[in-house]
């Protein structure tokens, strides 16, 4: 695919409203920019598909990250709010598949044209000379692409209420990481996004600590700075956790063996 459509009124589909929602600008630009990506990698003509293999060691998830200039974390952070809102499929990510069936509508026309070949059996010669429709062809013609707006709008509608879903989910999930440590939301964007996506997949049996740990262990790899109040934090998650699990700690009668060493 040599190149592909960008409507004038893309910015109002109810996909990229909600992806803007969530990501702010960065993530329409993501959006087009992984449009980008498949036209170039899908192939050309009839040959054309709109899926790239995550799977495929030259078109893994670290090749993505670099072809997006963004990090591994915000990558697979993008392509999970991308699959919320259906702009990609949803079964085909699990699968680690980026498959976008919405780039069929935004194809050139050379491309176009090898596809309607491919699925009529058509030689693509033949597409640029077809024969002038008789009035009532034109009519159901007319009354199909009627019924196909009506079907368009009712799948829009559909998609935006899927994606409001999407967006309070993740903001219910964005507030509870940061109301479980007691903090406001503080450093860089990166961070933010990176300790969210580690709180929402945390195990039902790791602690709270361990998980602000695997947090900063994960900052550290990735070059993102961890700030203060993060840390102050955790010591104080990890003194209550500490505190708790002293005998007597809750107010119940005795004296606990650990009576009388500070807790730090």
């Amino acid at each position: 695919m040599q190149w592909l459509k960008h409507y004038s009124d893309a910015r109002q589909h109810p996909k990229f409203r909600a992806i803007e929602k969530l990501l702010g600008e960065a993530g329409y630009a993501r959006a087009f920019k992984l449009f980008e990506i498949v036209a170039q990698r899908g192939g050309t003509a009839a040959k054309f598909a709109p899926a790239l293999d995550l799977k495929n060691p030259y078109t893994n998830v670290d090749w993505l990250a670099d072809e997006l200039r963004i990090s591994l974390e915000e990558t697979e952070r993008t392509l999970q709010v991308f699959a919320s809102v259906q702009l990609i499929d949803p079964k085909a990510c699990q699968k680690r598949v980026v498959r976008i069936p919405q780039m069929l509508e935004y194809l050139d026309e050379w491309t176009q044209r090898g596809l309607k070949a491919k699925n009529s059996r058509v030689a693509p010669e033949r597409l640029l000379s077809e024969p002038r429709a008789t009035p009532d062809q034109s009519k159901r013609k007319s009354n199909r692409r009627e019924e196909k707006e009506e079907e368009e709008a009712e799948a829009e509608k559909r998609e935006e209420t899927a994606a409001a879903s999407a967006a309070f989910l993740l903001g219910k999930t964005k507030v509870k990481a940061w109301s479980e440590i007691a903090i406001p939301p503080c450093g860089g964007p990166e961070f933010q996004s990176t300790w969210e996506r580690i709180h929402s997949e945390r195990p039902e049996s790791e602690g709270l600590a361990d998980t602000m740990e695997r947090c900063i262990q994960a900052c550290g790899q990735a070059a993102i700075r961890v700030p203060k109040p993060f840390y102050d934090a955790k010591r104080r998650v990890e003194a209550e956790s500490r505190q708790a699990s002293i005998p007597g700690a809750d107010g119940s009668e005795g004296k606990s063996k650990f009576d009388g060493i500070p807790v730090y």
